[in-house]
């Protein structure tokens, strides 16, 4: 061949193999293209192309998924099975640069990432406690997430090029705790953790690999940490990535990953050029760091503690900086958040990290912040808000109605919301707005404020 992929429609079905094997059988696949999803039933087959160490060989033998499915599954407990040798794309376009970027930007803007029905998916699934060995494959293209790894499961994931994915090149999920060792993972995009986004009580061995120009919108461009996740991250390059925060790695959501003899180089962020800590998360590292920084910028780590007093420019730290009542507005960080329209909230605030329905609308949430957005689905505008932490006016996050009542008076109703809440409500008209405080007991804190405009 000349490097040109040849794209010659497939003589037979991969999956009609699978089902004749038996445990243990190597079946060699064809160069061609499989439009097809393949799941590899509990079986522990070795499933590989004609010649996995051949780049030619890997780029002509390509497994696309069909009808919106993940293009290879694991979710019956296979523990020796191989998948290996392979291009694996649910995207239409494997070739051109430009492509990971362009669909993530699509995705910003329809209906893909409003319902968790409608998202795009993986190009490989691993779940329900498999641990396959997935390696020398290509996986790229994909307008979801390049691998997902979920639900207890510990893969070995070595030996892939991971590259323009759109929603990032590998998630870890749900208690998993896969290898993921000398992989390339370059040029992916995502809200955040780009490269590999490791949540939910992760505790991947993240080795060895090459993170290069991936691009997440929030924190952490090559890798997100979150959610109690304690992950080994030691030996990698982690070099000209983005993010909003943690240019390299971006740590949040009480989450502890271990940081050894990583070089980090030439990353970008807002803030915490190399690495990006929240104030409830906890980075370790070996005395001295035996980590290796080289321009990054701003500088290399920043933990979230340190930004206050930096930032303390003048109100918005402290009177302006939660939601406050002004000329009969209530206002956040002197913005009418409930004027925006959806696209304007995903301005503002980038991509959210997660996406529900609540009463009929749609419910952004955005970790870094105290409060969730609620948008109509019609009108596509902001419906609601809902607070969640810190202040909003006079009333403190943890506040009792009696609390409250001494500050504002009685409620102007007091009921039980037999709705999704479940939960007691006292309920203030204030100008234009419906202000409800939610408590699981009459006399219990707070748990969220909900504001409406009439």
């Amino acid at each position: 061949g000349n490097g040109e992929k040849e794209d010659r429609p497939a003589e037979y079905s991969i999956q009609e193999k699978i089902d004749k094997a038996e445990n243990g059988e190597t079946i060699e696949i064809d160069k061609g293209t499989y439009r097809e999803t393949i799941d590899f039933q509990g079986k522990n087959l070795t499933l590989r192309s004609k010649d996995p160490e051949n780049t030619e060989v890997v780029k002509n033998t390509v497994i696309k998924g069909n009808n919106g499915r993940p293009a290879v599954i694991f979710q019956s407990g296979e523990n020796e099975a191989v998948l290996e040798g392979f291009t694996i794309s649910t995207g239409e376009d494997t070739a051109g640069e430009q492509v990971a970027e362009r669909v993530y930007h699509d995705n910003l803007h329809n209906n893909l990432l409003e319902e968790e029905n409608h998202l795009p998916p993986c190009a490989v699934m691993v779940t329900n406690h498999s641990s396959p060995s997935i390696k020398n494959n290509v996986i790229t293209a994909n307008p979801g997430t390049g691998i997902s790894i979920d639900a207890n499961s510990s893969p070995t994931v070595a030996g892939n090029l991971i590259t323009r994915n759109s929603r990032g090149g590998i998630i870890v999920l749900n208690s998993s705790s896969p290898v993921i060792k000398d992989n390339e993972i370059k040029n992916n995009y995502s809200s955040s953790g780009a490269g590999i986004k490791i949540l939910d009580g992760g505790t991947p061995l993240v080795d060895e690999n090459r993170l290069a120009e991936n691009h997440a919108q929030n924190r952490g461009g090559a890798i997100a940490v979150g959610l109690n996740s304690s992950p080994q991250i030691e030996n990698n390059t982690i070099s000209n990535n983005t993010a909003g925060r943690g240019g390299g790695i971006g740590i949040y959501m009480e989450a502890s990953p271990t940081l050894h003899e990583n070089l980090l180089e030439n990353n970008e962020a807002e803030k915490g050029g190399a690495v990006w800590v929240c104030r409830e998360s906890d980075l370790e590292l070996s005395e001295p760091d035996s980590n290796i920084y080289s321009r990054n910028e701003p500088g290399n780590i920043k933990k979230q503690e340190e930004i206050k007093d930096e930032d303390k420019d003048t109100e918005e730290e402290t009177e302006q900086a939660g939601f406050y009542k002004s000329n009969g507005l209530i206002k956040y960080q002197d913005m009418d958040l409930m004027q925006k329209s959806k696209d304007e909230i995903r301005n503002i605030f980038g991509e959210p990290e997660g996406i529900d329905s609540l009463m009929g609308s749609i419910l952004y949430s955005y970790p870094d912040l105290d409060f969730r957005i609620s948008i109509d689905p019609h009108e596509e505008k902001v419906d609601a808000v809902y607070i969640t932490g810190g202040k909003f006016m006079d009333i403190q996050a943890g506040m009792t109605f009696s609390e409250i009542e001494e500050e504002w008076g009685k409620a102007d109703e007091t009921y039980f919301s037999e709705t999704e809440f479940q939960e007691y409500v006292n309920l203030y008209h204030l100008d234009n707005y419906t202000v409800r405080f939610f408590a699981g007991e009459q006399e219990a804190p707070i748990s969220y404020i909900q504001i409406q405009k009439k």
